[in-house]
């Protein structure tokens, strides 16, 4: 039988400050697991990334060069034709001679009359577009994402920039159009790179 207001034996009544410990207690726990957890992470992270993701640098980034370059090349005595840029194209043209119109034979009635012959047409050697030789490319194709030895300045066409052989991001340029010089590419309307 139950009397209401009596507590039933065997059971007790939870005091408010024991709620308060437990409950202290638990997010003490809680915290102290999240942080354990937050530093075990972390030191895999530390961990993990030992292992060199790209390949070490060389000592020499790129090969020094034997002469300075903003000096100008001696004339070598041949020109020796770069391998990875095209032959120019040869036109031949053609010269195209009229036949001479049939002569017609001389009237007897008027033999005696002297002929006068016209003067003879000069024939064209070459035309005149055959004596303008067609202006060198300024820039050329890459090929394969790699600039000819002839072409060294890599240019962006989306950024507008240019990078020049020893600069800091040259050997990660995928170029758009190679150059032969600074002054080609400033002339495109490109400009150099800050570093």
């Amino acid at each position: 039988m139950h009397v209401p207001g009596i507590i039933p034996p065997g059971r007790r009544r939870v005091k408010a400050g024991r709620v308060r410990f437990v409950i202290r207690r638990s997010f003490r726990f809680g915290l102290l697991l999240g942080l354990l957890g937050g530093a075990a992470v972390a030191l895999t992270k530390v961990l993990g990334s030992r292992t060199p993701q790209h390949p070490a640098p060389a000592t020499e980034p790129w090969p020094r060069l034997s002469s300075d370059p903003t000096l100008a090349a001696a004339p070598s005595a041949r020109a020796i034709p770069d391998p990875a840029t095209p032959a120019p194209a040869v036109v031949s043209e053609e010269v195209v001679v009229p036949p001479e119109p049939p002569r017609a034979l001389p009237d007897p009635a008027k033999a005696d009359s002297p002929v006068v012959k016209a003067p003879a047409k000069k024939t064209p050697t070459k035309t005149a577009a055959a004596k303008k030789k067609a202006p060198a490319k300024a820039w050329v194709e890459p090929k394969g994402g790699v600039c000819p030895t002839s072409h060294p300045v890599k240019a962006k066409l989306t950024s507008k920039i240019f990078h020049l052989p020893g600069m800091l991001n040259y050997e990660r340029t995928t170029p758009d159009r190679c150059y032969a010089d600074e002054a080609k590419a400033t002339a495109d309307g490109l400009r150099a790179a800050k570093r």
